[in-house]
């Protein structure tokens, strides 16, 4: 590199390189796993404020929001942090609601301008939003989020809110921005996910669902039963064959993949858990936290840096995951959940997360079981693999839930909501 190159001219080049023939390889390398990433993805809460009080929101502490120039200080952060470990990168803005930022349009035109990858994580919004938005450029992705179909859904989100989303998707596809829908998983509605991934067909991209995280209002609600949440995931499996919109996150569908003979899906963050590895979260404050979904604290982008708070020791024992899962033959794509862990009230850092069930998956999904499935099936899933395998590893990687999940690892990085 040049010496006068800037960071931001040096990611430019990276991200162009990265999707040619000239590939970098500088990447991000874990010294705990095997794995190593291509790009890197900050969740950015903008602003807790929202007009909306879901009943599981795990933090509604009231932070003030950075300014704009702090706000470009970060995303300067960002890309000096890219470039100079040759990752692609790419900004999550969520909230709260990101739209209630008094800057927030000024913030997404800083991003693109400074060709970082820009998702969405929000409400439904006026259609002159996303059209104030498309006129900066269109974002890769704009997520939204119901808990189950109608009247479990308003019953947690607030009355009208499902028939918000139903309405604002087809704006999305108007507009040719990609949609997602996002699903906390809960006792309440694991019978229903199924039933509205199969509703939203033809009407959302993706659908996909994250375990809840029993963690600040979320500790109110109940979270299913293992033998609820296996019977959930292999009944959503085969699901998917019929409707591929349908997606996967959560690390431990790799246990059932496993055992089906199926290659290995990516797992939360393309990487297996990717906390402090290549995601992080920034609150509104300017803390990082290595997940979003439980305190998880290791730095100040604006006291430390973002590569200070990169390299701490907090991070390292996030990065390293819990202990309980060293030496499983999955770990690289998997490590469970830390915040499942955590809400549970278990040592996320020392104990496995409550629903695996790697030792009892020759029950769950025999070796016998693979001779039940249909050819036909069979066949489909494993063309489908094949067919994301491709398209995924053309994406710029700053995926919501999309993927989370995706077999190549390429980099997907799965953001949550508040």
């Amino acid at each position: 590199m040049a010496p006068s190159e800037s960071s931001g001219a040096r990611l430019r080049r990276v991200n162009e390189r990265a999707g040619g023939s000239g590939s970098v390889r500088v990447v991000l390398r874990d010294t705990h796993h095997p794995r190593e990433a291509s790009r890197f993805a900050l969740q950015w809460h903008l602003t807790h404020a929202c007009e909306m009080h879901c009943r599981h929101c795990y933090d509604r502490s009231k932070l003030s929001p950075l300014g704009y120039a702090d706000a470009v200080r970060v995303l300067d952060d960002l890309v000096a942090f890219c470039a100079r470990h040759g990752v692609i990168g790419s900004v999550i803005l969520s909230g709260g609601n990101p739209f209630l930022h008094p800057s927030f349009f000024e913030i997404y035109r800083a991003a693109i301008e400074r060709r970082l990858g820009v998702g969405i994580l929000g409400n439904p919004v006026p259609r002159a939003d996303l059209e104030r938005l498309v006129a900066i450029a269109k974002p890769r992705y704009y997520q939204v989020s119901l808990e189950g179909l109608e009247s479990h859904n308003d019953s947690i989100r607030g009355p009208g809110s499902y028939r918000a989303v139903i309405d604002f998707l087809p704006v999305l596809k108007e507009l040719g921005i990609e949609s997602y829908v996002m699903v906390t998983l809960t006792r309440g509605n694991v019978e229903e996910i199924v039933p509205l991934g199969r509703l939203l067909a033809g009407r959302v991209d993706h659908l996909c669902w994250n375990r809840l995280s029993q963690v600040g209002e979320g500790a109110a609600l109940g979270a299913p039963s293992r033998d609820q949440f296996v019977t959930f995931l292999r009944d959503y499996i085969l699901a998917r064959v019929t409707a591929p919109h349908l997606m996967f996150k959560d690390n431990l569908v790799n246990i059932p993949r496993h055992q089906l003979g199926l290659p290995l899906y990516g797992g939360c963050t393309g990487y297996g858990c990717g906390a402090a590895f290549n995601f992080v979260a920034l609150l509104p404050n300017g803390d990082v936290h290595a997940c979003r979904k439980f305190p998880s604290k290791i730095g100040n982008v604006l006291e430390d840096g973002l590569e200070a708070a990169y390299q701490s020791d907090a991070a390292s024992a996030y990065r390293r995951g819990s202990t309980a899962c060293d030496g499983c033959a999955i770990r690289s794509r998997c490590g469970g959940c830390l915040a499942t862990a955590h809400g549970s009230g278990l040592d996320a850092l020392r104990e496995r997360d409550p629903y695996c069930f790697w030792d009892e998956r020759d029950e769950w999904f025999p070796e016998a079981r693979v001779a039940e499935i249909p050819k036909d099936t069979r066949r489909a899933i494993l063309a489908e693999h094949r067919a994301r395998s491709v398209a995924v590893s053309g994406t710029d990687g700053s995926t919501s839930c999309v993927g989370i999940a995706e077999e190549t690892g390429s980099a997907v990085v799965s953001p949550e909501k508040v």
